[in-house]
């Protein structure tokens, strides 16, 4: 269904609006090229001569690059690019699907919940804007699972340590931005199980501090240098600003133009295009049905650790730094959440697929495994 409006151009025309696939499309040559030409990766001087380009700084996505290598060869990064449209999507989905399954152990709820992830507003809204980097987030329910599986004695200590270094690799190849909200709102999750759980999950969770730190160090001595080039160009300034991308408080219950009620009515379109961010940045729709659905399981379950985890992990990934600072209605009549930005929203999407779960299946399986 998303690569049907360029199914006869499929090698020659990208899917989505602007032109941010062009880069996308361009580091898919990119990595292998630099290889065989013996070129600094991480440093393209093919570009904006001579000073070049620092890519760490940038979204180059090199594992996707290599991975798709003999794709590319064959097909070309057009079409190449237009495959992982339609492939990252159901990927993430069947991620998601897997971690809910393993939550609930039942099959339409976890269904449901690996819908509602990996096609969220916010996979879609990056799809459109072509931000591979973005809705290419289908390693993070596997990381969340890897985690509940060492809390719960399925997985032994080096095993997970081992597991949990590769999947960390492999998303900061993906999106270095990801694993530090991943790290941010997985730390806070942490504590407040801690917190609230009880003396034999505490002493659990405490016992991960040692394979995550261990998997986090050989992370970084693996991407040592990348991390040597960006520091080296360490940018002191904000890149955005952390109102240009902020969420819509709106944005909760109005959909915009990538889902199809925002686009079929006016008025929606009319309250959209209010939005502080732009529509592929905009990922914070929910729908009243999935709110009302996770104000419900907030208000009946706040006593249990599933509910303290769970509205914290919501709350957190909504807000990308944790914190609910309203600025009210501006001169332009937003009302805006500030300062967290919308593409915070992938965790958030996580977040509320196992609210739905929960709310589906009611086992009691899902409160005690989180």
């Amino acid at each position: 269904m998303f690569a049907r409006p360029c199914a006869q151009r499929f090698a020659t025309s990208y899917l989505g609006w602007g032109t941010d696939q062009c880069f996308f499309i361009w580091c898919l040559v990119w990595w292998p090229y630099a290889f065989i030409h013996h070129l600094n990766p991480f440093v393209a001087k093919v570009v904006f001569a001579p000073l070049g380009l620092n890519l760490t700084w940038t979204t180059p996505v090199p594992l996707i690059s290599w991975l798709a290598l003999p794709l590319t060869s064959a097909l070309g990064p057009v079409a190449v690019y237009n495959l992982l449209c339609v492939i990252c999507p159901a990927l993430s989905a069947w991620t998601t699907f897997l971690l809910c399954r393993y939550l609930t152990r039942d099959f339409w709820s976890s269904l449901m919940g690996g819908y509602l992830f990996g096609f969220s507003a916010y996979v879609l809204g990056h799809l459109l804007g072509g931000h591979l980097d973005c809705f290419a987030v289908f390693l993070i329910p596997l990381i969340v699972y890897a985690v509940l599986a060492r809390i719960e004695g399925r997985m032994g200590r080096w095993t997970f340590a081992f597991l949990l270094f590769a999947l960390l690799l492999a998303q900061f190849l993906i999106a270095d931005e990801i694993i530090a909200t991943i790290t941010v709102v997985g730390a806070a999750t942490l504590t407040v199980a801690w917190i609230f759980g009880h003396s034999e999950l505490r002493r659990r969770i405490k016992a991960l501090a040692a394979p995550i730190s261990l998997a986090y160090l050989a992370m970084a001595v693996v991407v040592s240098p990348w991390l040597y080039y960006m520091f080296a160009d360490f940018r002191h300034t904000p890149l955005r600003s952390s109102n240009e991308h902020a969420a819509d408080l709106l944005s909760l219950v109005i959909p915009t133009q990538t889902i199809e009620l925002g686009d079929m009515l006016h008025l929606f379109r009319t309250l959209s295009s209010r939005f502080t961010s732009n529509t592929f940045e905009n990922g914070g729709y929910f729908g009243i049905p999935l709110l009302t659905i996770a104000v419900w399981f907030a208000v009946n379950q706040w006593r249990t650790l599933a509910g303290k985890v769970l509205t914290d992990a919501g709350y957190n990934h909504r807000n990308g730094d944790g914190s609910v600072a309203t600025r009210g209605w501006d001169r332009d009549s937003r009302f805006t959440v500030a300062p967290g930005e919308t593409r915070s929203s992938a965790g958030s999407g996580a977040a509320y697929s196992n609210f739905v779960i929960h709310f589906i299946d009611t086992g009691d399986r899902g409160g005690a495994v989180v």
